[in-house]
């Protein structure tokens, strides 16, 4: 989704996430999943250039919620965050921080992966017709329908982390579980919003990944292609969609990953351009090997 607000820190914002995860308890780590910036420094343990951040935390839910199949849990995560977060106007999918809470200012943006039970409005939120599941989704919370979000939620990775100070509850510390996607998913929501808008932070997250995930554009594709939600059938269509992000050094995702990367230096300065041919190159070898990579027969069945 689009950024609110000022860049913060990965190592703040994830503690923001494992915080508002914690808060929601044993339904958090089952049915949630963080997309978003926040997933490329989560992915790579030891980059060779630090991440710059993201203005706001990105869920997307589980498929078994949105079909319905685990009652009230929708109803559930509105009861858990509405003593801290209200929704913003005219968009239900996502919720703000309010000012009397501690940590930093903070926007969510709940995500749900498009699907068979509703249909999505004009506004992009899904309006869902079957009964149980629009129970489950409470009277406010309206998830923002993402083509992805299926494959988001089968190729989703589990993390814990330590000594979290959760901002929920000051002065107090805990180990936090959490789900977050895997490179697969990630990729494929990238590719989707990097077709969709104009979003620098997109291009560069994309390109800042295949730079820093391993030594080599082939290493890098490795960590994609063996990957078990590498043979669904969306793949095919994200590879794609990044390949015509990356079509030429000028375009959405190199250009994207210059203007974070090196924000000081203006267009066709030697370092704007060495950034954005780098984000060209290294992404274009990794779009190939994943290319070459495709197993037409398995997509076919995984697809059936």
């Amino acid at each position: 989704m689009t950024e609110i607000g000022p860049r913060r820190e990965p190592d703040v914002m994830l503690e923001e996430a494992a915080s508002l995860f914690y808060l929601l308890g044993g339904m958090g780590a089952r049915h949630l999943v963080l997309v978003g910036g926040l997933v490329p420094p989560l992915l790579v343990t030891t980059p060779f250039e630090p991440h710059v951040g993201s203005a706001d935390i990105d869920l997307c839910l589980s498929v078994a919620i949105t079909e319905g199949a685990t009652r009230e849990y929708y109803k559930a995560i509105e009861a858990k965050i509405a003593p801290y977060f209200e929704p913003v106007p005219r968009a239900r999918f996502r919720w703000r921080k309010k000012s009397t809470v501690g940590g930093v200012p903070l926007v969510v943006d709940f995500l749900a992966p498009e699907g068979t039970e509703g249909t999505v409005g004009p506004d992009g939120e899904r309006v869902l017709d079957d009964e149980t599941a629009a129970e489950n989704t409470g009277w406010r919370l309206r998830p923002f329908a993402i083509s992805s979000g299926a494959l988001i939620d089968r190729d989703a990775m589990d993390r814990e982390l330590d000594d979290i100070d959760l901002v929920y509850s000051p002065g107090e510390q805990a180990t936090v579980r959490l789900r977050h996607a895997g490179p697969v998913g990630f990729l494929a929501a990238k590719a989707a919003v990097l077709e969709n808008r104009a979003e620098h932070k997109d291009g560069y997250d994309v390109s800042w990944w295949c730079i820093n995930a391993a030594a080599t554009p082939a290493a890098v594709a490795a960590l994609v292609t063996e990957r078990p939600a590498f043979a669904d059938e969306l793949v095919v269509h994200s590879i794609a969609m990044l390949k015509k992000a990356y079509k030429r050094p000028t375009y959405p995702g190199p250009h994207g990953y210059a203007k974070l990367s090196e924000p000081d230096a203006a267009v066709g300065s030697d370092a704007f351009e060495s950034a954005r041919n780098l984000a060209y190159v290294v992404v274009g070898e990794v779009l190939e090997k994943l290319e070459a990579a495709i197993d037409w027969d398995e997509i076919a069945a995984a697809s059936s």
